[in-house]
């Protein structure tokens, strides 16, 4: 419990560190700090994605290991259902309708529209409901960690990817 504690602080001071200032002081919602942590982490991924020649797409750099076309599609069905639990919606359909992983454009637009999702999700939120206990299977959670949770598991599948691109001789975007 107390990791869980210090890495949540961790990450609500990350977002706080992204937040522009200005000489008025301008509060920030934490659904807005948890949309714009959202939405830069969006931009990186499909970046990467964008970055990573057709040739080695479905490649990956051991046997055995997920292709790089894999761990994006990961990240948008943890995306989608997460969001799903954020907004108290069922599993949405396109979690079993996934696209073929052997197309870069199909994977790239799930992804996308992974983010759209769950940034419509956090768009519903406000101060109260994003620390209001929701159901997710037989437990409860609060949506902050849910999207906490999706802000951590997409920056993990980040730096994963980003060796990816790396082992095929291509130097990540914002690494330029």
């Amino acid at each position: 419990m107390r990791w869980n504690t210090l890495f949540r602080a961790f990450v609500l001071a990350s977002i706080a560190a992204i937040a522009p200032s200005s000489a008025k002081a301008q509060v920030t919602t934490t659904p807005q700090a948890l949309d714009r942590a959202v939405g830069y982490l969006a931009s990186q991924l499909l970046a990467i994605g964008e970055a990573m020649p057709e040739d080695h797409f479905n490649s990956s750099p051991n046997k055995g290991t997920s292709t790089f076309a894999q761990q994006l599609k990961h990240v948008a069905i943890n995306n989608y259902l997460s969001a799903a639990i954020v907004s108290q919606q069922p599993e949405p359909s396109v979690v079993g309708n996934a696209p073929d992983t052997k197309t870069k454009e199909a994977v790239l637009a799930y992804l996308r529209a992974s983010f759209d999702d769950v940034r419509k999700a956090i768009a519903a939120l406000d101060e109260g409901t994003a620390i209001q206990p929701v159901k997710s299977g037989d437990r409860m959670v609060l949506p902050l960690g849910v999207v906490i949770g999706i802000i951590a598991h997409g920056w993990n599948h980040y730096g994963q990817t980003t060796q990816y691109l790396r082992a095929v001789g291509v130097v990540p975007p914002a690494s330029r």
